[in-house]
């Protein structure tokens, strides 16, 4: 080799370990004009492309010319560069997801290991871990948690006996993850994360540092602490943008999205996850800000909207085989569905969840089909589908691993289904209950800042306070529901109360003098339509995230413990 390349390829890969891709890039695509170079430094420099270009998120291009690479380094038995481009061609592909492709990869980058007796411990460590940076993924898209966890703990220990900071900081952060999304150890994952930082700062990696920053904001979404999300999406932002990680930019963009529709803030949600989407990037990961795009657009009432995207991503979940987000889009079809008073197209989407919950026969996923099946059934002017509903709903209540939000949501199906059964049997202790019901979870969603729920909990609180003649109590109520609403930006709520208060002006005058009358209960109850029109209250946020084996396995506050 010419001893002003050999530099500059030392120059380049010291680069990369500090995380300074773009340098990285601008010297290899300068050395890649030169005519002199060696079969060995050409392959070397398209080597580092192809790893970079990984880190850019461009994993087709980086597979094309890993893919040359490979093709002209057959034989060279005495390199290292054959098992290097497996291993960036196995991350590759385990980003695509092209499961059968990766593993057929991964068996042959593990044969090629076995070979290599003769390479010094740190060496051999250092490949195995790279390996094992990609491997842990692909375990985690195909649904094998057990594994994942398994390869975690090879991937940290490799790392260490490799001696690389680079990637000891993606060990502690990879784990990171496992630990906060996965099994919901969050006091673990903040110390991995402390760790990471701490190493990623002291080899002044900015690459790393960017994709903590991105995991932090995941941590504190998981606390509900909105400020601290996105003062480190923001941090994360300022540095992808600067360096150009095309990678971990629309992470970013999605995080800071995902965090401002929690906090209705959907306008902002539709521009940063908007985004993110303009990147190119792997289908399985466009699944999330698309999803987070249709339940803002649901918000602002532009219910078509809402379906386009949700339908994009359940179409790339069939196409991927994706089991984790799968379900949860059709828990948004089923709400959308129910929204639109298209009752048959609500059914459908059932059906196939039913048809999912049995092909995973995972318990979240059974869990989320009696909900959908108790919110369907409650739209009923049938009975017998009440009665349905409240033992769906009652069964669901009694489980120990339901999130605090879906607790807050099948409480308050159960209370609307139990304030229509006033309907057919009114009895003053059962309305005295059900009040004290009400005021209960109103307090628990304003603990919570729930603030769907607490507009719907105004709107029922209306109409049970006109059984007692209070007019005047359920038009402040409609007000209150209706400020709150305007405020978060909910408009397929305001649209509902907009009609119940346009109702109400024109029922004043009855409801006078039916207090004027002291009317029995049984026959003011028939003046009321004791049934809330909007039937979804459940918000999309980070907290959503899900195992697919274990369920909800996030434990965000203190659980909702109120036995209707």
């Amino acid at each position: 080799m010419a001893s002003s390349t050999t530099a500059l390829l030392k120059d380049i890969e010291h680069l990369m370990f500090l995380g300074k891709y773009n340098e990285s890039l601008t010297l290899i695509n300068g050395l890649l004009e030169k005519d002199d170079l060696s079969k060995t430094e050409l392959l070397l420099l398209n080597f580092y492309k192809s790893d970079i270009l990984n880190r850019f998120g461009e994993y087709q291009e980086a597979l094309e010319i890993v893919d040359d690479v490979l093709k002209s380094s057959k034989g060279m038995t005495e390199s290292l560069i054959p098992l290097d481009a497996l291993i960036v061609k196995g991350y590759a592909l385990t980003r695509l997801l092209n499961h059968k492709e990766a593993y057929s990869n991964i068996e042959k980058i593990e044969q090629l290991l076995e070979t290599q007796t003769h390479l010094p411990a740190k060496t051999i460590a250092y490949r195995k871990a790279l390996l094992l940076e990609f491997k842990w993924w692909f375990y985690f898209t195909k649904g094998e948690i057990d594994l994942v966890k398994e390869t975690l703990n090879q991937f940290l220990s490799l790392a260490k006996k490799s001696g690389n900071k680079r990637l000891i900081t993606n060990s502690l952060l990879s784990f990171a993850y496992y630990l906060i999304d996965i099994a919901g150890n969050l006091k673990l994952g903040e110390e991995h994360l402390e760790k990471a930082l701490t190493i990623a700062n002291e080899i002044d990696n900015d690459y790393e540092r960017a994709k903590i920053y991105l995991q932090y904001t995941g941590f504190y979404a998981r606390q509900v602490d909105y400020k601290r999300t996105i003062e480190f999406a923001q941090k994360g932002i300022a540095i992808a943008e600067k360096e150009g990680y095309k990678a971990t930019l629309p992470m970013l963009y999605f995080f800071l999205g995902n965090t401002y529709s929690a906090m209705n803030s959907f306008d902002q949600a539709l521009e940063y996850c908007l985004k993110a989407l303009a990147f190119r990037s792997s289908a399985s990961w466009e699944i999330y800000p698309l999803r987070v795009i249709g339940y803002a657009y649901h918000m602002k009432g532009e219910l078509e909207l809402a379906q386009e995207y949700y339908l994009k991503a359940l179409e790339i979940c069939k196409k991927i085989d994706e089991k984790r987000m799968q379900p949860w889009l059709l828990f948004n079809l089923i709400s959308l569905a129910i929204d639109m008073n298209e009752l048959g197209k609500a059914q459908k989407y059932n059906e196939y969840l039913q048809e999912f919950s049995y092909k995973t026969n995972l318990e979240s996923v059974i869990r989320l089909h009696r909900f959908t099946s108790a919110l369907i059934l409650k739209t009923s002017s049938n009975m017998e589908d009440w009665i349905e509903a409240v033992k769906l709903l009652e069964k669901l209540i009694e489980d120990e691993e339901l999130s605090q939000i879906m607790r807050f949501d099948i409480s308050f199906a159960l209370l609307e289904v139990r304030v229509k059964e006033l309907q057919l049997s009114p009895n003053q202790a059962f309305l005295v209950e059900i009040q004290k019901q009400i005021t209960s979870l109103l307090k628990e969603a304003k603990d919570s800042q729930y603030h769907e729920l607490i507009v719907e909990i105004y709107r029922l609180k209306s109409q049970v306070v006109l059984l007692e003649y209070d007019a005047e109590n359920a038009v402040k109520l409609l007000n209150s529901a209706k400020a709150l609403a305007e405020e978060k930006g909910l408009q397929i709520l305001i649209q509902g109360i907009t009609k119940e208060q346009e109702q109400l002006e024109k029922q004043l005058g009855m409801w006078q003098q039916l207090q004027e009358k002291n009317t029995p209960l049984v026959e003011t109850i028939k003046q009321v339509k004791l049934d809330n029109t909007v039937k979804r209250i459940t918000r999309e946020t980070a907290l959503e995230k899900r195992d697919e084996k274990t369920g909800e396995i996030i434990e965000y506050r203190k659980l909702f413990t109120l036995k209707i």
